[in-house]
């Protein structure tokens, strides 16, 4: 018999099983897990973990420079409104925060 661990990939070993993994027909467009066991989508813990493991994920780096990025943001956008790059930077990496923490249901 097959065994599938918890968040496993399916049966990949066959053709059949692969391609079932492949088009996603277990899991749904925008789900990211297929198991029943997980959690519901928790906006707030997610991004409150992420921001906590933050830190060390980035090597100690990633705080200043998200602060001084941060900072970057708000004197491009006072300065060029319309026309700032920061601008897109900030707001992929917010639509990123809250659309896939809102997803994530592990």
């Amino acid at each position: 018999g097959t065994y599938s661990p918890l968040g496993s990939w399916g049966q990949t070993g066959t053709i059949q099983g692969f391609f079932k993994h492949l088009l996603r027909q277990e899991y749904g467009t925008f789900a990211l897990y297929s198991g029943s066991d997980g959690q519901p989508a928790q906006l707030i813990p997610a991004t409150m973990r992420y921001f906590k493991h933050l830190t060390t994920d980035s090597l100690y780096v990633g705080i200043p420079v998200l602060l001084f990025g941060l900072y970057d943001f708000s004197r491009s956008l006072a300065a060029h409104p319309a026309s700032s790059p920061a601008l897109v930077l900030v707001g992929t990496w917010v639509f990123y925060l809250v659309v896939f923490h809102s997803l994530s249901n592990l």
